[in-house]
């Protein structure tokens, strides 16, 4: 009976997402395969997870995943799912390649932001009053979750 055996990490996988969706928005992920030459047991699928941790992991185990963490088990090409809508906030996408062996490897991790708070919009410089000539004003927006500041040049 031959006896297989292959502790080889496969190399990482790159997580392709939306860095911002509305609140309730699934989320679509595709993830490109690892650039580096696969272990000789190939890649199984991809393990994926979606949580408020920077540091997050996809598995459990620091260099493996068990079969039930692997959530795309159709080879290197099984590579597109759709996660559950975060809260509102930063929440982040862990992801893993998963060897045949079930070797994993290092995680791959992007910040997904979750906002349905509309900007903060006022403009500066409207007189209190009628005006019978031009007026400048200046329109600032903040947004402070999305990160939006004001920027920009003064309209006429």
């Amino acid at each position: 009976m031959p006896l297989y055996f292959d502790n080889a990490r496969p190399g990482p996988a790159a997580i392709g997402a939306p860095a911002w969706v509305a609140p309730g928005t699934a989320i679509p992920v595709h993830l490109s395969a690892p650039s580096d030459v696969p272990p000789i047991s190939g890649i199984h699928g991809y393990a994926i997870s979606i949580d408020n941790a920077a540091a997050g992991s996809p598995c459990a185990a620091a260099d493996r995943c068990a079969a039930a963490e692997v959530d795309l088990p159709g080879g290197i090409a099984d590579d597109s799912a759709s996660l559950p809508a975060p809260p509102a906030g930063v929440s982040y996408i862990h992801a893993s390649a998963v060897s045949g062996s079930g070797m994993r490897s290092t995680t791959a991790t992007q910040a997904i932001g979750v906002d349905g708070t509309p900007p903060q919009v006022h403009l500066e410089g409207a007189p209190s009053g009628w005006s019978n000539g031009p007026v400048r004003l200046t329109a600032l927006a903040t947004d402070p979750l999305s990160g939006l500041t004001a920027a920009g040049r003064a309209a006429r």
